[in-house]
């Protein structure tokens, strides 16, 4: 909850998310701005349209895409089926993967998306946005982050497209950690 008198983290878990005959499991993380409200109706409602979309057969990735135009906060998502993970993040949520081959220190399967990454300050300013400095780096003077679920107001110098990848678990992966800066 960070210097907030609140907690805006909503944490979903769904262990056994079908589509047919092989299913995933589900592991969700959502950070709220500006109040819990999004982030409850992330946790409520985004793991219903994945699972539409993985039962209508789509990709895990395009399942994971368009889930995330459905749903302000960020968001972070993992599928995993057997020795698969898909993970997508929108925003400044992180998720890490850690095993003994792994060198120690963990994979990062996301992108933080933040006005301070080059990347994200460029592709507001292209699309007629700015970045000012409001204690930190904020879009259009107003969010800390350059990519969430919702926040229409902002759009479209901020978009909910998420950056998806796709590792493989290796034998000695333990650990799986989706974290907010909250």
């Amino acid at each position: 909850q960070g210097r907030r008198k609140y907690m805006e983290d909503a944490v979903i878990v769904i262990p056994d998310l079908r589509s047919d005959e092989d299913p995933f499991s589900m592991f969700a993380v959502f950070d709220g701005h500006g109040g819990i409200e999004a982030a409850r109706w992330a946790v409520e409602n985004l793991w219903k349209f994945l699972a539409l979309l993985l039962h209508e057969g789509r990709e895990p990735e395009e399942a994971l895409r368009t889930s995330f135009s459905m749903a302000g906060c960020t968001a972070a998502v993992v599928l995993v089926r057997r020795d698969e993970v898909w993970a997508a993040n929108a925003g400044d949520t992180q998720i890490v993967l850690l095993g003994d081959s792994r060198g120690g220190r963990g994979e990062q399967l996301c992108e933080i998306h933040r006005p301070d990454n080059e990347n994200e300050r460029r592709r507001v300013e292209e699309l007629g946005g700015f970045i000012k400095t409001v204690g930190v780096p904020r879009l259009n003077g107003v969010l800390a982050v350059t990519r969430s679920l919702g926040d229409f107001s902002l759009h479209p110098h901020l978009t909910s497209e998420p950056f998806v990848t796709k590792a493989a678990l290796l034998p000695d992966d333990r650990h799986l950690v989706i974290a907010t800066d909250g």
